[in-house]
């Protein structure tokens, strides 16, 4: 029997290469097609057939795949990265391939829109204003926000120019490197024309209600010294209905970090249950508002203390309610679904693959095992000569789910705004334990904490961690 052929959107970053591996072991069951905005030879060993094309181009992009359909066969199409959930839905609606309605899309990569369209379903989320100019932001960080905000772009994924702003002063420094630098970055992007004008004329960063982290009240070990800043729900949606896989805790230093760069992640949330009951109820409310049908998302809340009548839910007499940040059409980035794979059992881009090509899906959470993934980031750009510390990870054994190193040495590395990206990152697990069927685990405190032993672990290893620069 011929296997389906697939076609998977691959825009190059490399912590995204672990997605690739999970891409590469479907090929026992799918004839794979990956569609590159990059021509890497390390391409060929996850892929049956390459195919490189400007992701700008998009309607010489769909040539490519109608030529590649008429000759060889087209059964599916997904996308791993951010950049190419619109040109997906593009191509699948041209193609006549099933997917996601492609206005509907839009919604989901524009920042600005959706947070509109947030407002008029009723669904919180933070204060939002698109500003053109540097005069104009003034005007709007002093009256609506009393310069204390956050500057972002309005469609490019992970932290790339996101930057605190806590005054005029830092506002005017910042501006055009924030401003000329994204909307550089931005122009790569099959959107870019579609929302801005051909010259990007129409450009804007947003400025957003600048939001806190919670101390959860029973977090005594990691949480002492990072705070949950933000959580990530992925989702796999059929239909009308989102099935949540994962759930994971995004948490920073106390003081917080400048540019928003992300730090570590821990799998699976603390957050009560019952706040994520009530997560996966506006997931699904937010992804019927989108008119989304199938593929996954990565939809991120802020966690925040409230009164009784604003809160989502109740803990110990403390109130608390979720504000979406933003949602995206996608799987989460960098290293997160291998990792979430390992943690659950569920392999997200496998259920894709399966929904794409019309198979039922026999993806399903299996186990949850306790996970922390730190992030590896220079304190400053330089020339990297080593990074200390790391045989505090490699000696731990089982505990140690993997480390990876994506700078070698002698390269240039950089921070953000120009990073985009961790140079590394780790993983601490225990192998030994499965909250899966357990009851209320997540508040769970001192011994009786499953995630006891992994947390303490995870603070001693990054002790000593740091690049070593020229």
């Amino acid at each position: 029997m011929e296997k389906p052929r697939l076609g998977v959107f691959y825009w190059h970053n490399p912590t995204r290469v672990g997605n690739l591996f999970l891409v590469g072991n479907l090929r026992s069951d799918f004839h794979v097609l990956i569609i590159s905005n990059e021509n890497a030879p390390f391409l060929k060993r996850f892929g049956d057939d390459v195919l490189v094309s400007h992701y700008g181009n998009v309607t010489g992009i769909i040539e490519e795949l109608r030529k590649y359909r008429d000759k060889s066969g087209l059964d599916g199409l997904i996308t791993l990265s951010e950049g190419a959930v619109t040109l997906l839905a593009d191509a699948q609606e041209s193609l006549n391939i099933e997917g996601n309605d492609a206005a509907a899309t839009r919604f989901g990569r524009n920042k600005h829109w959706m947070r509109k369209l947030f407002a008029e379903k009723g669904i919180p989320s933070p204060k939002s204003i698109a500003v053109h100019s540097l005069e104009e932001a003034m005007t709007i960080a002093k009256k609506e926000f009393d310069w204390t905000l956050f500057l972002k772009p309005p469609c490019i994924g992970g932290s790339a120019y996101c930057r605190k702003i806590t005054g005029p002063t830092q506002l005017q420094e910042v501006w055009e490197e924030y401003f000329e630098g994204s909307k550089e970055r931005t122009a790569k992007d099959p959107l870019f024309q579609e929302m801005f004008g051909k010259e990007g004329s129409g450009y804007y960063l947003l400025m957003e209600e600048l939001l806190g982290g919670t101390r959860l009240p029973y977090d005594d070990v990691l949480g002492k010294r990072f705070p949950v800043f933000e959580m990530s729900v992925e989702g796999f949606i059929e239909g009308d209905r989102t099935k949540a896989y994962s759930m994971t805790d995004k948490m920073l230093p106390e003081k917080g970090v400048v540019n928003c760069e992300e730090y570590l992640w821990r799998m699976h949330s603390r957050i009560p249950s019952g706040m994520k009951k009530v997560l996966v109820e506006r997931v699904n409310l937010i992804n019927r508002a989108l008119g989304m049908r199938s593929g996954c998302s990565h939809t991120e809340f802020r966690i925040e203390e409230t009164t009784r009548e604003h809160a989502d839910a109740e803990y110990e007499g403390v109130f608390y309610r979720a504000r979406v940040i933003e949602t995206a059409m996608r799987i989460g980035g960098a290293y997160m679904q291998p990792a979430i794979y390992q943690a659950t059992g569920f392999n997200s881009i496998r259920a894709m693959a399966d929904q794409a090509c019309r198979i039922e899906s026999k993806e399903n959470v299996l186990f949850r095992m306790p996970m922390i993934m730190g992030n590896i980031w220079p304190e400053k750009e330089g020339i990297m000569e080593g990074i200390l510390g790391l045989d505090n990870i490699l000696t731990l054994g089982e505990r140690c789910g993997g480390v990876r190193i994506y700078d070698r040495n002698g390269a240039r590395v950089a921070i953000p705004p120009e990073a985009c990206r961790a140079i590394g990152d780790f993983i601490i697990q225990d192998p030994s334990q499965d909250v899966l069927n357990q009851t209320d685990w997540e508040t769970k405190s001192g011994e009786s904490s499953p995630y006891r032993e992994t947390e303490t672990a995870f603070l001693d290893a990054i002790t000593n961690i740091k690049v070593r620069l020229k």
